[in-house]
């Protein structure tokens, strides 16, 4: 399996030809459950979801893949300028993004940050001098 992002561990980004593939598989008449003994992770529910995004000829960015980026270069951006982050910056870095892209309803919660951390492998550490 192709991924296209590495630092995602738990959501893993699906290439366009194992979408394909899977869809080619699909429609010859495989049973799901012989797709699933070549791709453990394959769920059928995923079928329409590969299909439109094999239509579109791209992938589409989520709005929590959208606030992940965002948050992910700010992160970057601070380590490299050797600035301590928080938990309360990369909360109040997603929810800027969020009011920028429209979406109203995210919270940048303490459940989201904990996940968020966790998908990108950040860790929290106290520095003693």
């Amino acid at each position: 399996v192709a991924i296209e992002n590495p630092i995602a561990h738990r959501k893993t980004v699906r290439s366009m030809n194992t979408m394909r593939i899977i869809l080619e598989m699909y429609d010859s008449g495989c049973t799901t459950r012989s797709i699933q003994a070549k791709y453990k992770w394959f769920r059928p529910n995923q079928i329409s979801g590969f299909r439109r995004t094999v239509q579109q000829g791209r992938r589409s960015f989520t709005r929590t893949e959208e606030i992940d980026n965002y948050v992910n270069a700010e992160f970057d951006r601070m380590l490299a300028s050797n600035i301590d982050v928080h938990d309360h910056d990369l909360q109040y870095w997603a929810r800027r993004r969020a009011r920028e892209i429209g979406a109203d309803d995210f919270r940048g919660s303490d459940h989201w940050l904990h996940d968020f951390k966790r998908r990108s492998g950040i860790v929290s550490r106290a520095v003693w001098i």
